[in-house]
């Protein structure tokens, strides 16, 4: 077998997506009489061999097959049925076992105290419980049940549950889901085998987000997307490794000073494409981190275990080239931080050696590693530092001639690029660079990437990225191009990824993004301008202590549901929260919204109406469910005020709130 670890990547990723064929079909349809003819080989004999288990395996091998001639030419398509068919039976296959490693490891179910006895009753009828709802921070188990995902595509603008009273047989839907799936599957046209596996990837998304990926649960939480990418992303890692003690690296990165970054800059002349573009890039900074370790690795992007509001973990295989990547990666990010941000922010990137059991209990890993990112936060840029202490020289930045000309009227501390222009339009490179970047982004819904600097027309640590009107228009040179809203393409042909942004802006008559002080001017009452800063509250317990098991408190601890819940929160602040300012509140101006945080700018009187409808919404979109919060802070300021003294008090009411 000519196993590598695309193939295993590739075959991990599919392994399982044969529930949804047989969930799609009564008993025995929808198979071709090939597939058919594996049941002997494929479906093991229940312990008292009374009837053959795993028929869903039957359909992994349809879908598989079916799919063959869109493939990879370097991927053998038989290697791809047999890896991610035979996940139950074992055999004498190295390879097969370890994804059914992988496959248990990611579930990480104590399935005796967990298991409905009577599920093979009504698979057909089951649906996806959110995960939101099982939250439990008070003591008291969740008995909200009845909320369930309607089981469809994804779409940004519609992924709240709803209530159900009873079950109904989703046959018909599923059958919808696995019919679209395969057509979409069949027109992927991509030669190199990692830019396939991240297109399939960012596919199984759309269409599996709202399946259950286990409906013998009593609490089917965990989405099949999740479990696949997880299975992957562990299999990847067992391959690479070997046979090691702790054959994983569980690395984070997160970056600081961002507000500070964001709002330190003068002038009100482009004030809000300068937010706009510093904003963007420094969110664009965490994910660019994430790919490009992944890019040196060449590992694909279900390793991207977790990415949101400026903090990621990856999840890696053990060895010297990860270790080596990880260092150079933060060693380059410094460098370039000193350079072209004048050291504003600063990056934090940790790792810790995790074990098979440690990925079975992974809040446990989690709170490692975040103890493992705050302590590297404490310790300053090392490329300032010698053996002896703090070497002052490094930390003096470029003269000028003295003339206050030179200076960039924006964030006035680089050489101004042109002295004879008027004094507000004095910008250095980077300054006219952010607020390029600002007007161009919210004009387009996708942007290509590329790892390498000097290729694409913005630059960004090791990596040039541009937008784009139209996914079709991107360049071949691209590694990736990133959709900001989660549609569907007509057809594959280039790596496409789903990357949920959300950069809803206001509009005058002609299309042009409104300046702050028009945004002032359409308050009641005074022109006024409100900032508005919102958060999640005590997220950091919830990942760590609050998904308890609906029958006895057990923590429930599998790396699928904290990548689902991780997920589901970002559905709503960076997908969600786009379509509900287009429709609802289309004077207010994003600034930042995504993971769990959200900061923006507007009329005031229509700031303080949004916020008691961001309460409302979370609160249905968490299923009413008392274990979660949301906060708000809002400060008013006239509309030629700093933005940065209208954040600082929107910052002290959030606290006080």
């Amino acid at each position: 077998m000519n196993t590598d670890y695309n193939h295993i990547a590739i075959a991990a990723l599919l392994h399982d997506i044969g529930k949804v064929g047989q969930r799609a079909f009564e008993s025995g349809e929808g198979l071709s009489p090939s597939s058919k003819s594996m049941e002997e080989n494929l479906c093991p004999f229940n312990k008292e061999r009374t009837f053959r288990g795993y028929k869903h395996t039957l359909y992994t091998y349809e879908f598989c097959e079916r799919i063959a001639d869109t493939l990879p030419m370097e991927i053998n398509s038989s290697d791809i049925v047999n890896l991610a068919s035979y996940h139950h039976n074992y055999g004498a296959d190295p390879d097969k076992t370890l994804i059914a490693d992988a496959d248990h490891l990611s579930s990480a179910m104590e399935r005796d105290s967990e298991e409905d006895k009577d599920a093979h009753k009504h698979f057909r009828k089951i649906l996806l419980t959110p995960i939101l709802s099982q939250v439990a921070t008070k003591g008291e188990n969740p008995d909200n049940v009845n909320h369930k995902y309607q089981l469809k595509r994804f779409s940004a603008d519609d992924v709240f549950p709803h209530k159900y009273e009873n079950e109904i047989n989703q046959t018909a839907d599923y059958n919808k889901l696995w019919t679209e799936l395969l057509e979409k599957f069949q027109t992927i046209d991509l030669r190199d085998p990692l830019k396939y596996t991240n297109t399939i990837l960012s596919l199984l998304e759309k269409y599996t987000w709202a399946v259950p990926s286990a409906t013998n649960l009593k609490t089917p939480d965990i989405s099949l997307f999740d479990h696949l990418k997880t299975t992957s992303a562990i299999a990847g890692c067992l391959h690479i490794a070997g046979n090691l003690d702790k054959p994983f690296i569980l690395a984070a990165g997160d970056f600081g000073g961002i507000q500070n970054y964001i709002f330190n800059f003068s002038g009100s002349k482009g004030r809000a494409k300068t937010l706009r573009g510093r904003s963007f890039q420094v969110g664009i900074l965490s994910d660019q981190l994430a790919m490009g370790i992944l890019d040196k690795l060449k590992l694909s992007l279900a390793h991207l275990i977790i990415s949101a509001g400026g903090r990621f973990y990856l999840l890696l295989p053990n060895n010297s080239s990860t270790v080596n990547a990880l260092d150079n990666a933060r060693a380059e990010l410094h460098n370039w931080i000193l350079k072209e941000k004048n050291g504003e922010l600063r990056v934090n990137l940790a790792h810790i050696e995790i074990s098979k059991d440690d990925i079975k209990v992974f809040p446990n890993s989690l709170r490692k590693i975040n103890k493992a990112l705050d302590d590297i936060s404490y310790r300053g840029f090392v490329q300032l530092s010698t053996n002896n202490g703090w070497d002052e020289s490094q930390w003096l930045r470029p003269g000028f001639s003295g003339t206050s000309q030179e200076v960039c009227a924006a964030c006035q501390k680089n050489m101004a690029e042109d002295s004879t222009m008027d004094p507000e339009s004095r910008l250095c490179s980077a300054c006219d660079t952010d607020r390029n970047i600002g007007g161009a982004m919210v004009k387009n819904d996708f942007m290509q990437v590329s790892h390498d600097s000097s290729l694409l027309k913005n630059t960004l640590h090791n990596s040039s990225f541009g937008f784009l009107e139209d996914s079709a228009k991107a360049h071949d040179i691209a590694d990736l191009v990133i959709d900001f809203r989660g549609g569907i393409a007509e057809k594959y042909d280039h790596p496409l990824f789903t990357i949920l942004k959300n950069n809803y802006v206001p509009r005058d008559e002609f299309e042009n993004v409104k300046e702050l002080s028009k945004i002032a001017g359409a308050s009641q009452g005074r022109n006024l301008l409100g900032i508005l800063k919102a958060d999640v509250d005590n997220l950091g317990y919830i990942f760590s202590s609050g998904l308890k098991s609906s029958g006895g408190g057990r923590d429930r601890n599998s790396i699928s549901r904290f990548t689902t819940l991780s997920r589901s929160l970002e559905y709503f602040f960076s997908g969600y929260m786009y379509h509900l300012l287009k429709t609802e509140f289309e004077s207010i101006y994003t600034v930042f919204s995504g993971g769990d945080d959200m900061l923006l700018i507007g009329p005031w009187d229509k700031i303080h109406i949004f916020a008691m409808t961001i309460h409302r919404e979370f609160k249905r979109y968490t299923c009413d469910n008392n274990s979660w919060g949301i906060s708000a802070g809002i400060g008013i300021i006239k509309p030629k005020t700093p933005v940065s003294a209208g954040n600082e008090l929107a910052e002290q009411n959030l606290k006080i709130s």
